[in-house]
């Protein structure tokens, strides 16, 4: 009984890895034209070089931890479905890639990588806030389309690239032991103490999917109703009461008392004066502030 199985495998690894190369390619291009843009948009103190060179370490994490799971595809269900799996990778690849130049962008203008806060606003309010500013056009949906196909053909050259299947193994083995590395060293790559540059260097995407994890599966609530209430508890928001409909915010005060503790009896009613700031932010307060200080 002949069998194609061993034959069909390595074709599918060959196969995968004339698609993941340009991938890995047009990644470390987008790192390039990234730094490049923000370094000659924003004027910036730090290590070219070194924002360079760390944030490719980041992107090729990124990229090896998406090619690896890709791969696992390939080598299962392409087997049984060679041909749709292999268009499946290359749009995938192709919207991964797009992606990752939009949060670069949206990066390039705030200086802040695009997280959770993005799902703090409805669909409506995203509409109409693109819709305001004009890029909700013709021309730009138009774009949109143009650029989709020419990375789905940039990615489509690989089929022209030289790859044997022993070039094949190699690559598989280097992108798991890649991972393998970063997995077991977290903090191979020493971070900086300036959050800017932690952001400079970072993977736009994966601190997005990250975030976005988080927002959906570990709803780690940062509000201060989250602090007092008892731990260990399963319910850590407290519960309010809203009493008026005309007055949104309005309910009724069912806080438990934790200051207390902390003050002697008065003799008359203090004085008690809250000063609220919409942010103190190092970006844009004090004199060092990159973003040119803003605080009064």
């Amino acid at each position: 009984i002949q069998s194609n199985l061993i034959f069909n495998l390595k074709q599918s690894v060959v196969q995968f890895w004339k698609l993941g190369i340009p991938f890995l390619l047009l990644i470390v291009l987008l790192r390039l034209a990234e730094v490049q843009f923000i370094f000659s948009m924003h004027d910036l103190s730090f290590d070219r070089v070194k924002i360079l060179a760390k944030g490719l370490l980041f992107d090729l994490e990124w990229a090896f931890y998406m090619l690896g799971f890709l791969l696992i595809l390939q080598t299962s269900i392409g087997l049984v479905f060679p041909r749709a799996t292999k268009t499946v990778n290359k749009i995938l690849t192709t919207i991964l890639v797009i992606l990752q130049g939009g949060l670069i962008f949206y990066f390039s203008k705030m200086l802040l990588p695009l997280g959770d806060d993005l799902y703090a606003y409805s669909v409506e309010d995203i509409v109409t806030t693109v819709k305001a500013s004009g890029e909700l056009n013709l021309l730009n949906s138009a774009a949109v389309f143009l650029v989709f196909g020419g990375v789905f053909g940039l990615l489509s050259l690989g089929r022209w690239i030289p790859l044997g299947f022993n070039g094949g193994i190699v690559l598989s083995v280097l992108c798991y032991c890649y991972l393998l590395v970063f997995n077991l060293f977290p903090n191979l790559i020493e971070k900086s103490t300036a959050e800017l540059e932690n952001n400079l260097t970072a993977n736009k995407s994966r601190y997005f999917y990250d975030q976005s994890y988080n927002y959906f599966f570990n709803r780690n609530y940062l509000y201060f109703d989250f602090y007092l209430t008892a731990p260990k508890k399963e319910n850590l928001l407290v519960q309010k009461r809203f009493v008026d409909p005309n007055y949104p915010f309005l309910h009724q005060n069912n806080y438990p008392d934790v200051l207390s503790p902390y003050f002697g009896a008065f003799d008359t009613i203090p004085d008690v004066v809250f000063v609220i700031v919409e942010g103190l932010g190092k970006a844009y307060s004090g004199e060092d502030a990159y973003l040119g200080s803003f605080t009064p």
